[in-house]
Order: C-alpha cells, then sequence, then structure tokens
C-alpha cells in the first residue's frame, strides 16, 4: 500500500476534508442545541429591566425582546380595545422569538405581569411546540418597601398603587405559583444565576 505521507498534495487533501467535516458536525452540533426563551414578569419597581439585561449578558447567544415596545406601538391606537392590543403584542413578540430561535439564539422576554395570564402563556408555549426549546417562565416579585423604594429612585413612585395592586394579584394567582421569585434584599448577580440554573422555573 503506498502512503499519503509519500504524496504531499494528498495529505493536504485528507486534512483539508477532515477540517470539514469536524466543521459540519459542529454545525450540526450548534441546530440540533436545544434554546431557551425566558419570559420574565412581576410588577412595575420588581427590577425586570434590570434583571433581564444582566441575564442577556450572560448568555453566550441572548438577545432581549421588550414586551413593553410591542404594546406601547398601539397605544394611541384608539379603535382597538386592551384585549386586542395584547393579541397584537404577543403576536409580535412569538413572530420575533421564532426567528431568533431560527438564528439560533436564546430569548429573553420581559413583560409586565397583566401582559401575561395564562391563556396567553398556554397560547405562547402551543405555538412554539415545533421549536427545539424549552421555555422558563419567571414572576419577579418583592416586598412592598422594596418596591416602593425602587420606583421612588426612579422618580416613579405615582406607579405604587399599581404595582401594590400587581403583586396582590400575583399573590393570588396559582399560575404563578412554582413561578415566583422574591427578589427582596437580593443581589442582581445572585437572582440571574438562580434563573439559569434552577429548573422549576420551566413550563411543561
Amino acid at each position: 500500500m503506498i502512503s499519503v505521507e509519500h504524496y504531499p498534495e494528498k495529505k493536504q487533501l485528507v486534512f483539508t476534508r477532515a477540517i470539514e467535516s469536524m466543521v459540519s458536525l459542529q454545525k450540526i452540533v450548534t441546530m440540533n442545541k436545544q434554546r431557551t426563551v425566558y419570559i420574565v414578569s412581576g410588577p412595575l419597581g420588581v427590577g425586570k429591566t434590570t434583571v433581564t439585561r444582566k441575564l442577556v449578558s450572560q448568555l453566550d447567544e441572548g438577545v432581549l425582546i421588550e414586551g413593553d415596545t410591542f404594546l406601547n406601538a398601539t397605544e394611541k391606537v384608539s379603535k382597538l380595545s386592551w384585549e386586542k392590543r395584547i393579541s397584537l403584542a404577543w403576536n409580535s413578540i412569538l413572530d420575533t422569538t421564532r426567528s431568533y430561535i431560527k438564528a439560533e439564539l436564546d430569548v429573553v422576554i420581559d413583560v409586565v405581569i397583566d401582559f401575561v395570564i395564562e391563556e396567553e402563556l398556554r397560547w405562547f408555549v402551543e405555538k412554539t411546540k415545533d421549536l427545539n426549546i424549552k421555555i422558563k417562565y419567571i414572576v419577579l416579585i418583592a416586598d412592598k418597601k422594596t418596591l416602593e423604594n425602587r420606583l421612588e429612585k426612579r422618580g416613579e413612585v405615582q406607579y405604587l398603587n399599581r404595582s401594590i395592586v400587581l403583586l396582590n394579584k400575583l399573590n393570588n394567582d396559582p399560575l404563578n405559583s412554582e413561578h415566583v421569585f422574591d427578589t427582596t434584599n437580593i443581589n442582581t448577580s445572585v437572582i440571574v444565576t438562580e434563573l439559569l440554573s434552577n429548573n422549576s422555573f420551566i413550563v411543561h
């Protein structure tokens, strides 16, 4: 048998094909990698924006979707009911999420609590069943004093009453029982580590 050692050009060809095979295999592994969608909700002042931005920064390939952007886009369209605006916003979130997942990215969705009810969450899960993903639903809460302090620092203390109403709604909604995370006196980095590692937030 004649070895490729005697034919440098053949040796190079074998090496090149081996590299190409490794690259192709890596692409297949990447395409088959399960992605994660994090839906992060909670009342005003709980720290969703800070947490979601920190969470995205900890992901190797992650993007942030701010649900309020889609909801606020129809704020001045008087003919649309609140329910219709919510529906349009969720459809936009879904379409954007699907595009990012197909681009092989993890997705973090930041939404206010009255934006997520059981019907919307189950609808979202159903509409993404064909994707290779896991969905984590996290509801951030904090005690009244913490919410008040955070809103005061942001100059948004006028939203405190609404935030408290949403907090009470959270505590009385069985949908959220397995997904609540109390952020009172907890550092943002600790919160993010918990969201990344704790599989109890996965929606089944």
